[in-house]
């Protein structure tokens, strides 16, 4: 399936992050597939540099609150705790 963004549809050109101006996904890859979800609002479509890098901000933030320590119980994908921490 082509995307419509791609190079066959000229008239459709690639979307833009609205927060950095580069090509959604990325700038080697424009259109080819979906970006990233900006995790501040979860409805803009952001460009995969700007989702990751909003991804390091909240990381860094939860370090800097306390909220991410080894010492905490660790969970699983649906946020059961994990037992066994040799799983890792």
């Amino acid at each position: 399936m082509t995307s419509p963004y791609s190079k066959t549809y000229p008239i459709v050109p690639p979307p833009k992050c609205p927060l950095c101006g580069h090509f959604i996904p990325n700038d080697e890859r424009p259109g080819e597939y979906p970006g990233a979800l900006s995790r501040r609002d979860r409805t803009v479509e952001i460009c995969s540099k700007c989702g990751e890098r909003e991804a390091w901000e909240d990381f860094s933030r939860a370090v800097a609150e306390g909220r991410f320590s080894d010492e905490e119980d660790h969970l699983d994908l649906l946020g059961n705790p994990i037992e066994d921490r040799e799983e890792f």
